[in-house]
C-alpha cells in the first residue's frame, strides 16, 4: 500500500533509445605555459569557453550557437555533445583551439572525438506477431527496474524477491 507515500528519491530515469540516438565525446587536453597539465576544473572550463565558443564558433550565427549550447556539457577532461560540432570532425583532431596568446600561455586542444549511436540490437526491426499472437522483446519486473531475457528468469526473480511481473 503506497497511499501514505509523500516523496520518493530516485536516480533512475527511464529512457527509450531510438534508431537516431547519437552523441559525441570530445577529449580535451589543457596545458599551461610550462607544458604541465592544468588540473583545475575552473581554469579548464574557462579554456573550454574561450576555445569552443569564443574562437572556434565565433562566426556561427547566434541562434545556432544557442541551440548548440543546450546540447553541449563540459565535464573537465572531455565534453559531450548531442550534435557534431562544426570544425571538430574526426579527421581534424587533434586541433588546438587556444594557442596561449590570449591566455598567458595556457593551451586548449581537442585530442579526439568519438561518435556513439544506438547499438544494432536496439535498432534492428522487432519481430512481427502473427495474427492472434503477442511478441515480447523483454520481460520486466513490475516492482523494480530489472528486465530479463526470458520469462523464466523474470519469474524466478519475482518468486525470490516477492515481486510481480509485467505482462
Amino acid at each position: 500500500d503506497l497511499s501514505g507515500l509523500k516523496s520518493v528519491i530516485s536516480n533512475i530515469l527511464p529512457a527509450e533509445i531510438t534508431a537516431n540516438f547519437s552523441f559525441y565525446i570530445y577529449t580535451v587536453d589543457c596545458r599551461d605555459k610550462d607544458d604541465t597539465n592544468i588540473e583545475g576544473r575552473g581554469r579548464r572550463t574557462d579554456l573550454f569557453r574561450i576555445g569552443v565558443w569564443d574562437n572556434l564558433l565565433k562566426d556561427l550565427p547566434a541562434a545556432e550557437k544557442e541551440v548548440l549550447k543546450r546540447v553541449v556539457f563540459f565535464a573537465g577532461s572531455f565534453f559531450f555533445s548531442g550534435r557534431p560540432i562544426p570544425g571538430l570532425e574526426k579527421g581534424k583532431c587533434p586541433t588546438q583551439l587556444v594557442d596561449g596568446t590570449q591566455t598567458k600561455g595556457d593551451t586548449f586542444t581537442i585530442v579526439q572525438v568519438q561518435h556513439y549511436s544506438a547499438p544494432e540490437i536496439l535498432t534492428a526491426p522487432l519481430p512481427t506477431a502473427q495474427q492472434g499472437e503477442v511478441t515480447v522483446d523483454t520481460f520486466r519486473c513490475f516492482s523494480c527496474t530489472k528486465t530479463f531475457k526470458s520469462e523464466e528468469f523474470m519469474l524466478q526473480h519475482c518468486s525470490q524477491a516477492g515481486h510481480q511481473p509485467v505482462y
